[in-house]
């Protein structure tokens, strides 16, 4: 799994959470959302596209959404579709 190929982490749980297109939808390909439950991360992969890992709570993360700490949308639809799936608890 790529969690543990570049983020050293093994999780587990891991949940779909279905898939989004990105822009320039429809053209652009779908990207699968998968929510994971991991306790840490460990040494990043040598040349991993993942430059930084930060653990948050998920709570926090939702709101660093709207100050702008969060932006990509990737990340902004898996925590939408995270609380709609009532992970988030």
């Amino acid at each position: 799994m790529l969690l543990q190929d570049w983020l050293g982490a093994t999780a587990s749980e891991v949940i779909g959470l279905g898939r989004v297109h990105l822009p320039p939808a429809p053209l652009a390909k779908a990207v699968l959302l998968r929510a994971a439950r991991i306790n840490s991360a460990g040494v990043l992969a040598h040349g991993a596209i993942i430059r930084r890992v930060r653990t948050v709570a998920l709570a926090d993360a939702e709101h660093m959404v709207l100050p702008g700490q969060i932006t990509d949308a990737v990340t902004i639809s898996a925590l939408f579709r995270d609380r709609r799936a009532g992970l988030s608890g």
